[in-house]
């Protein structure tokens, strides 16, 4: 079966995504989590800047600004709690707690983007969903019922819901905007509000990093670029709840995968049968 380009660059985000988790994951052991916004939204809004300009298309019209408000205010709060949950928690007992997004992006779209999924698609988010939710819960045992573990997956449910909730208002956007115009606008308004909340409030050496840092700092900027820009162009072609879906198996596969190679979680034979029917999920709903 032949690949539409939606599909191909809605795996790509997924992709892009999980190595953007890792990314944040592994900074945010030693950088606040306001700090580390700054610097993954303002290191990528000069590529979507450039994006725009060799394009030749920006914002088309004012209808433009009220799902783009709406964007910046779920990239705000997601954000903030994703960068929260991995620093208390495992990206394989916390990464999959998002699997709920897919269904959340699905409603909406239903509700504000007249989308309409058919029965095989609906049951392709439903395996996605079951995959997701047993790979959190397998991943349970008495080592990990602490409460900070506890809140890192409880904040991880409240980041698929707003996550779902800036994929529809992404694809709301772009109806008035170009792709590299809107990645411009959402990750500068973000990171200008993020500094400025910093240099207020007096914490502004949060931004200091050590040498080490570095590199991983600036591979931000290409990555995130990558990973939402690939669901940008995905959204022009697919459904807002197929996208998270995708994402959501991918991503969580991932998870596992970058865990146990960089920061040493375990795989489990139990966590299986769970990846399998991610697998299969993403296959109904192509």
């Amino acid at each position: 079966m032949p690949v539409s380009p939606a599909l191909g660059f809605a795996f790509a985000a997924a992709l892009g995504f999980s190595v953007l988790d890792a990314l944040r994951k592994h900074l945010s052991t030693s950088i606040r989590p306001m700090a580390l916004l700054v610097y993954v939204a303002l290191s990528a809004a000069p590529i979507f800047g450039a994006w725009a300009l060799v394009d030749g298309r920006f914002i088309d019209s004012a209808e433009y600004f009220a799902p783009a408000a709406g964007v910046f205010v779920f990239h705000v709060i997601a954000d903030l709690l994703f960068l929260l949950s991995v620093r208390w928690g495992e990206l394989g007992k916390t990464v999959p707690f998002l699997s709920f997004s897919p269904v959340f992006a699905a409603l909406l779209g239903v509700v504000m983007l007249d989308e309409v999924l058919t029965s095989v698609q609906w049951t392709g988010v439903s395996a996605v969903v079951l995959g997701g939710l047993l790979l959190g819960f397998s991943s349970l045992d008495r080592a990990s019922l602490d409460r900070r573990a506890t809140w890192a997956q409880l904040m991880m449910l409240g980041v698929g819901a707003c996550w779902a909730g800036t994929t529809v208002f992404d694809k709301l956007a772009l109806a008035h905007a170009s792709p590299g115009a809107h990645g411009f606008f959402v990750h500068a308004t973000v990171g200008v509000a993020a500094l400025a909340a910093l240099l207020v409030s007096g914490a502004g050496r949060m931004l200091v990093v050590s040498r080490e840092k570095i590199l991983p700092i600036v591979a931000l900027a290409p990555v995130g670029a990558f990973a939402l820009g690939s669901q940008f162009l995905a959204l022009a072609g697919l459904e807002a709840g197929l996208v998270e879906s995708i994402k959501r198996a991918l991503g969580t596969t991932l998870a596992f995968v970058l865990g146990a190679i960089f920061f040493h979680e375990r795989f489990r034979a139990r966590h299986v049968l769970p990846l399998a029917l991610l697998v299969v999920g993403t296959f109904l709903v192509r």
